[in-house]
């Protein structure tokens, strides 16, 4: 048979329990704070490194649409002086083409900013750069076909 406790022991064993599950509980809740806190920094660094390289990344597609924008408005102004027949409009069309020349300069610059030493920019700025005097000459051949026209 089992001995019987005296109201003193049994309160001395639960005093013993209750201290164990306060322990228990205790570390528990400290152990489940540590995690929270580390998770909770944890997200946030990499919520900052994210943001970051967005950051970084929005300042090299602006760059880059850029370049494109200012070629499409280049060739759209090219286009426009080839077909002007007014003296006036040519000029005006001419004076545009040359302006979005060095939007495009000032745009593969920044480019070449955002993605320095990478050999597709300086390969896109060698071609620019080939292309450039053609597009030139194109431009001269539009205003002295017109001035042919009137004599």
């Amino acid at each position: 048979m089992v001995p019987r406790l005296t109201v003193k022991e049994t309160r001395k064993r639960v005093a013993s329990w209750r201290t164990r599950i306060g322990l228990l509980s205790g570390t528990y809740l400290v152990a489940l704070t540590a995690v929270g806190l580390l998770g909770g920094g944890a997200v946030r660094y990499l919520t900052l490194a994210t943001n970051d390289l967005v950051a970084s990344s929005q300042v090299k597609l602006d760059a880059a649409v850029a370049v494109r924008l200012a070629i499409v408005s280049f060739d759209r102004h090219l286009q426009a002086t080839i077909a002007e027949a007014e003296p006036s409009a040519i000029k005006r069309a001419a004076v545009a083409v040359i302006r979005e020349g060095t939007v495009i300069d000032d745009s593969l610059d920044k480019l070449k900013k955002a993605y320095p030493g990478d050999a597709s920019v300086e390969e896109l700025q060698k071609l620019i750069g080939e292309a450039r005097p053609i597009q030139m000459s194109v431009l001269s051949a539009a205003k002295i076909e017109h001035l042919d026209h009137l004599i």
